[in-house]
């Protein structure tokens, strides 16, 4: 289940204190100590929509603190069957939950790329995405680097493996724009993971 939810840039003062407000200790301890006020809002959006998913799909209703492993993969104690992973950008958030590991990426479709294409394509994958013109080429690219984080993502690798050499492997795949800016993949091993739920703000604020 991907659960995601974009525009959400003019969200006022008010609605995003009452957001904070649902957060546990450690995450509402994350989110203050971002500067500007778009990390705050998109790192209290992640962990609301994982709520969401935590109490709508896996059936919790405790407020759980997220743990990291040494790949920096999220997971929650003593929840052992709750696979998840959380994904934000400049007016996207994304929440994918599956019956085991999975992963999901999603970027927004703007600046110019050239310094890091090198560091997430082959050589034969930039000549692909450079023979398109400029703005096709921009939505290649952000499309294979949303393939290859949701994998990194899935398998844990993510910190640890070079991101080039991360695409043709034996995992289910959903990508696809979300907005006209914005592109999301999320990768499991059963495609029964992919069923979206497009969420919006009055929806979260209902928890």
């Amino acid at each position: 289940m991907i659960y995601y939810l974009t525009g959400f840039e003019d969200i006022s003062d008010e609605v995003l204190e009452r957001l904070m407000n649902k957060l546990p200790e450690g995450r509402l301890a994350k989110a203050q100590r971002y500067i500007h006020r778009e990390g705050r809002i998109t790192c209290t959006l992640g962990y609301i929509l994982f709520l969401y998913g935590y109490r709508n799909y896996c059936g919790y209703d405790d407020l759980p603190e997220f743990t990291e492993a040494e790949s920096l993969k999220p997971y929650i104690d003593g929840r052992a069957d709750v696979h998840f992973n959380i994904s934000h950008c400049r007016g996207g958030v994304a929440c994918i939950f599956g019956k085991d590991e999975v992963g999901i990426d999603i970027q927004d479709i703007r600046g110019n790329y050239n310094s890091i294409i090198d560091k997430i394509c082959t050589a034969e994958e930039t000549a692909e995405i450079n023979s398109a013109g400029e703005d096709e080429r921009a939505r290649r690219f952000i499309r294979l680097w949303t393939i290859k984080e949701a994998i990194s993502k899935l398998t844990g690798e993510g910190v640890f493996r070079d991101i080039r050499q991360i695409y043709k492997e034996d995992f289910k795949l959903l990508t696809l724009p979300v907005d006209e800016s914005i592109y999301m993949t999320g990768a499991s091993g059963d495609e029964k993971d992919f069923e979206l739920t497009r969420l919006d703000i009055e929806s979260l604020l209902m928890l």
